[in-house]
């Protein structure tokens, strides 16, 4: 099956619908395995692993024996370091040295954005978006947004180029996120209910996936 992508100007005229290769967006090319391996290693390299307990030997305490062996009606108990006394160390608790993050080469990266893209494909979420480089202002892009019926849709700006104007003039609409060719994910695109190509990132896209 052939998928396609049709484009529209700023004002919501559509003006043309161009083709993806089918021999790189296909149903022979999606691998729902691949693009999960790929989310939960995107996920575990973007974990912050800030969770840290010290260890017994880190704690500064008195090593004196709390109560005598017996007599006192208590369980034997050693120092004020046991684990098992509120407000003290713990133990097997997480440390920050543990490492989170997946590697994964680059041909199965790139499977797993063929496979996202198509999957947008077949679902209908992909469209294009011509003279999208001169939108300037929040208020524009907005309007944009309205002609096309996307304004509540959670969106992804994919743009063949870093253009700051264009970034600070989507980046305060709600539900509308902006990358570039270059920083393009498989896992950006999953979070994403439409897919707009800004014009003429498409044919980038697919040199990338090849």
């Amino acid at each position: 099956m052939t998928y396609s992508v049709d484009y529209f100007d700023t004002k919501g005229k559509k003006t043309r619908t161009e083709e993806l290769d089918q021999n790189i967006f296909s149903e022979e090319s999606v691998s729902d395995d691949v693009l999960q391996q790929y989310v939960v290693a995107y996920r575990a390299n973007q974990r912050a692993n800030i969770a840290h307990t010290k260890t017994r030997a880190e704690v500064n305490y008195s090593g004196k024996k709390l109560y005598k062996q017996k007599g006192t009606g208590n369980a034997r108990t050693g120092d004020v370091g046991s684990p098992i006394r509120k407000h003290w160390w713990v133990a097997f608790w997480p440390r920050n040295t543990q490492n989170f993050s997946k590697d994964m080469n680059r041909k199965m990266k790139k499977v797993a954005l063929r496979t996202a893209i198509t999957l947008k494909a077949k679902a209908g979420s992909l469209l294009g978006l011509e003279n999208a480089m001169d939108i300037q202002k929040t208020k524009e892009g907005f309007t944009v947004l309205a002609k096309l019926g996307l304004v509540g849709h959670r969106m992804l700006f994919v743009a063949p180029k870093e253009n700051q104007a264009l970034y600070k003039a989507v980046r305060n609409i709600p539900g509308v996120d902006y990358v570039t060719i270059n920083t393009l994910s498989p896992y950006d695109i999953v979070r994403a209910s439409k897919l707009v190509f800004l014009d003429d990132v498409l044919m980038n896209i697919v040199d990338k996936c090849k």
